[in-house]
């Protein structure tokens, strides 16, 4: 398999099957797939470079010989706890989930509370 239909493969898992589409989406010259496709199949250094900027996703390794994964492997987001039995990204969406609905409780219990002294301000008056 070519460098150019490992690209292709990529766009077909992404929902993207038509080359027009996918030239749009890298910036490239209409036809500019088409031509490489007819031609060795190889992708320039400079067509790699929009590949790489417009796919962050992609597993340039595999792109270019094959080897590996096509998607690059998740990776925690930046602020979260990395486990080996952690779920893709972290575990600390379940956490902020959790801090968040403690938080809106704690909202309506104060909201509740001034409620409560609005109306005892209401009836000294």
């Amino acid at each position: 398999m070519q460098q150019i239909d490992r690209l292709f493969e990529y766009f077909l898992k992404k929902g993207v099957k038509h080359p027009a589409k996918i030239e749009r989406f890298l910036n490239s010259a209409n036809g500019s797939l088409k031509k490489i496709r007819n031609s060795d199949g190889f992708l320039s250094d400079a067509m790699l470079i929009k590949v790489e900027k417009a796919c962050p996703d992609l597993n340039m390794q595999w792109l270019k010989t094959g080897e590996g994964e096509m998607l690059k492997p998740l990776e925690p987001l930046p602020g979260t706890i990395a486990r080996e039995d952690a779920e893709p990204y972290g575990v600390t969406w379940k956490q902020k989930y959790y801090n968040l609905m403690e938080e809106h409780a704690k909202l309506l219990r104060d909201y509740n509370n001034l409620l409560k002294e609005m109306a005892g301000v209401k009836k000294a008056v």
